[in-house]
């Protein structure tokens, strides 16, 4: 098996461009638009490229008979040889996302087909993720996702991770010269500037990492990192009235950088209409893309600090 050793940024990223210019990987221009909300930063694109995209585990995904899936228990699509990228570990591959929110998108898959996303990250899910983290020559610009079980808004079964480019305030723009949009634990913090924390909509459970010797996080073991998810995956299931039960795995969101590991529970709206909005990890962080133009407008229409707080649970009070 091969290793993150193996891997090459620069190969990675000459066979992204090479797969969108085939055709292969569905990444073309978008549509911003940006909004505040009580410091919390929404960025609300229209992606025309996802129109095959599938939006919810039961949608199937585009038929090509020169595709097959990744393994026979998996949902997920194998676009071309090309798109698997490395073996990670004896459990896991990485491989391009073929409906990309950045340049590139990562997915970090189990070799085990029949391994399913509404079961927690174990520790050999999480190391391998890290690890391939602080990999990459600017681990602080990426983050890792975990979109858990149907209601954190996954799309897909077969279980998988995501490592998309993370946009960074000292950056000044997004892709394509556009503007940042700043995930919110990074608001409040040392930029730089003073400004007053994001209001969050939902109850989350976040810890800041403590400062390294090197950037990126690279002092930090996988196991340090690990200890803090499966302790606010306990905090999940207690939240949304699992009690002690270690057999149910909460629906919830993860969203680790370098700098901080945050877990949200999640639920479904009261309101099934409201279900065309469901967002996933990104979404909670208020990077909402999706290829209907209407979807979005309905998320300006009803506020978007509103949409969040439907799907996640009340935020608790501050003292």
């Amino acid at each position: 098996m091969g290793s993150v050793s193996e891997f090459s940024e620069e190969t990675a990223l000459a066979t992204f461009d090479k797969l969108v210019h085939e055709g292969v990987i569905n990444h073309g221009a978008s549509f911003p638009t940006y909004h505040t909300v009580g410091g919390f930063e929404f960025e609300l694109r229209h992606r025309p490229s996802w129109q095959t995209k599938p939006r919810i585990p039961t949608d199937s995904s585009p038929s090509d008979p020169e595709q097959e899936p990744f393994g026979p228990g998996s949902d997920i699509l194998k676009s071309h040889p090309s798109q698997v990228l490395a073996h990670l570990s004896q459990s896991h591959i990485l491989a391009l996302n073929i409906y990309p929110s950045s340049r590139p998108h990562y997915l970090i898959l189990t070799l085990d087909s029949f391994a399913r996303q509404d079961t927690p990250l174990s520790a050999p899910d999480v190391r391998v993720a890290w690890d391939f983290l602080q990999s990459l020559a600017k681990p602080e610009e990426y983050s890792v996702m975990y979109n858990c079980a149907s209601a954190s808004g996954c799309s897909r079964r077969h279980k998988h991770l995501q490592v998309a480019r993370r946009h960074r305030p000292m950056s000044g723009h997004g892709d394509g010269g556009e503007r940042a949009t700043r995930l919110w634990p990074d608001i409040g913090t040392d930029w730089g500037r003073r400004e007053e924390k994001a209001k969050v909509a939902y109850r989350y459970f976040l810890h800041r990492f403590p400062p390294t010797s090197s950037s990126g996080g690279r002092g930090l073991a996988a196991e340090y990192v690990y200890h803090y998810y499966a302790s606010f995956l306990r905090d999940c299931r207690t939240a949304l009235g699992g009690g002690s039960e270690e057999w149910w795995c909460p629906p919830h969101n993860l969203i680790l950088t370098s700098e901080w590991i945050l877990v949200i529970p999640r639920r479904y709206p009261r309101d099934e209409s409201y279900l065309e909005l469901l967002p996933n990890g990104a979404g909670m962080m208020g990077m909402v893309s999706s290829p209907r133009r209407e979807v979005l407008d309905r998320w300006v229409q009803e506020g978007p600090a509103k949409v969040l707080g439907m799907f996640g649970l009340p935020p608790e009070e501050e003292t």
